[in-house]
This record gives C-alpha cells, sequence and structure tokens, in this order.
C-alpha cells in the first residue's frame, strides 16, 4: 500500500468537519491559505538607519551623576 493510498483511504472516512480541519493543517504546512483567511501584510520598506540618526531624540539631564538626596545617608 503506498502512502497516497493509504492517506486517500483515512481522508475516505473523515466527516466534512474533519476534512477541512487536514485541509487546513495541509494548506498552513504548504503556506498556502485560503483567500478569506490571508493576512494583508504590507512589505516592510527597507530601509536603514544611519548613524546620528537620533540625534536630538535622546538626552541626558546635566544633574545624571550628582548623588541622590535619598543615598546622602550611605554615602
Amino acid at each position: 500500500m503506498t502512502a497516497d493510498h493509504f492517506f486517500y483511504q483515512q481522508f475516505s472516512l473523515l466527516n466534512d468537519e474533519q476534512k477541512a480541519a487536514v485541509l487546513h493543517v495541509i494548506q498552513t504546512f504548504f503556506g498556502k491559505k485560503h483567500p478569506d483567511q490571508q493576512a494583508k501584510v504590507e512589505p516592510k520598506p527597507d530601509k536603514r538607519r544611519g548613524y546620528g540618526s537620533l540625534k536630538g531624540k535622546i538626552w541626558m539631564a546635566p544633574d545624571f551623576d550628582a548623588p541622590l538626596e535619598d543615598m546622602k545617608e550611605y554615602m
């Protein structure tokens, strides 16, 4: 018995709901989905950020390294 014959024999024993589930698994395995289920994926632009693209967007307070008031008793 070939694999194709075995698969067809087993598939024919399933009810319609089970056949639909098996079909869904097979389509997912091969990467094909029903047109109603296809997600609309927009292609990502192939734009890479260059050096310095975040300049001016990140800042640090001038007193960043200054001791904290809460920690004075530990120093």
